[in-house]
């Protein structure tokens, strides 16, 4: 019985070994799963674009439309 049992388990790890080779295998070109483009920014400057001259400005521009 312990024979039957790690020969299913052997069989088990195998047969799943060899899916999760194919599934990496398949995504692997693909570049939304490139890891280095997931990750966050380190030590690159972000810009953002903002026309008014001070916060101020826009709380009250952005108060007086609502």
């Amino acid at each position: 019985m312990y024979k039957e049992m790690k020969e299913k388990r052997d069989k088990l790890l195998r047969d799943t070994e060899h899916r999760l080779h194919k599934f990496r295998s398949k995504f692997k070109e693909d570049s939304v799963f490139d890891r280095q483009k997931l990750a966050a920014p380190e030590n690159k400057s972000i810009t953002i674009n903002i026309k008014t001259k001070s916060i101020e400005e826009y709380i009250e521009r952005n108060k007086s439309s609502t």
